[in-house]
């Protein structure tokens, strides 16, 4: 138990049935938890993995309803580029010119 519990993301560590198995609660990798009990205790599995209690879900809610501050973002700043043309309305009147 000592081992499951100082694993990061464990809430609470119980024992289960014919205390042959642990019940772990948390935000925990279960995949990481299992080869670590498998290194040290030996033979580890896992027999189900399920969602934490709706408590937990509601909380979560009502702290995602906040409201949140916008960010306006701003374009770059770029340089425009005007071209000035000088038009010739008038014809040369030499055409070898």
């Amino acid at each position: 138990m000592k081992l499951a519990g100082g694993f990061q993301g464990v809430q609470s560590v119980a024992l289960v049935g014919d205390r042959d198995r642990i019940e772990v609660t948390g935000d925990v990798d279960a995949v990481n938890l299992t080869n670590l009990l498998r290194k040290k205790v030996g033979f580890a599995e896992i027999v189900t993995v399920s969602k934490a209690d709706e408590k937990d879900e509601k909380e979560s809610e009502s702290r995602d309803k906040a409201a949140q501050a916008i960010m306006w973002s701003y374009g770059v700043p770029h340089r425009e580029i005007a071209y000035v043309v000088d038009p010739c309305y008038s014809e040369p009147s030499c055409s070898i010119m």
